[in-house]
C-alpha cells in the first residue's frame, strides 16, 4: 500500500496571505471599469467625484513592458476609483466605477483634446482630401484619372 505524505509549506501560505483581494468590476454594468489585462497601475487620471467624458483616459497600465490606457466606455461621475499608482491587478480586476445616472460630463470637443472631434466653426471644405472639395481634388480618384484616359487615348 502506497504512503500519502502531505508536507505543509508556510512560506507559500504567508505570501497568499499577504495577497490583496480587489473587487472585480461587473461585465454586466457598463459604467463598471475593469483591468483589461493582469498588470501595474502607472498613472491614474481621474479622481472620485470627478466628470468622466465617454472616451477619456482613467488609468495607465504597464505589463511586459507594454502600456495600455484604460478609457471610460461611458460619459457620468467617477464615484469609486479602486486603484491607486503601484497597484498590481489582475485582469478583471475594477479600476473605476462610473455613475451613468449623475449629471454627466459636457462632450468633447477638439479643444478637449479630442483629435478626432470636429469643432463648429471647422472648415472641411479648404482641404483637398475631403469630399466637400469635390472630385478635383482628390488625388487618384476616379474624376482625377479619366482626363488622364481619355488624353492617353487620344495619342
Amino acid at each position: 500500500m502506497p504512503r500519502v505524505v502531505e508536507v505543509v509549506d508556510k512560506r507559500s501560505m504567508e505570501v497568499l496571505g499577504k495577497k490583496a483581494v480587489r473587487e472585480k468590476a461587473d461585465v454586466g454594468v457598463l459604467g463598471s471599469v475593469g483591468a483589461p489585462m493582469a498588470g501595474s497601475v502607472i498613472e491614474v487620471t481621474v479622481a472620485a467625484g470627478a466628470p468622466v467624458h465617454a472616451g477619456q483616459q482613467l488609468a495607465v497600465l504597464s505589463a511586459m513592458k507594454m502600456e495600455t490606457a484604460v478609457c471610460a466606455p461611458i460619459a457620468g461621475v467617477a464615484t469609486q476609483v479602486a486603484v491607486v499608482k503601484g497597484d498590481n491587478l489582475d485582469a478583471g480586476d475594477l479600476i473605476v466605477f462610473i455613475d451613468a445616472t449623475a449629471p454627466a460630463a459636457p462632450p468633447l470637443n477638439s479643444m478637449d483634446g479630442d483629435p478626432l472631434a470636429l469643432s463648429s466653426d471647422a472648415d472641411t471644405g479648404s482641404r483637398p482630401d475631403t469630399p466637400a472639395a469635390g472630385a478635383a481634388g482628390v488625388k487618384g480618384g476616379a474624376a482625377a484619372q479619366q482626363p488622364q484616359a481619355a488624353q492617353a487615348t487620344q495619342r
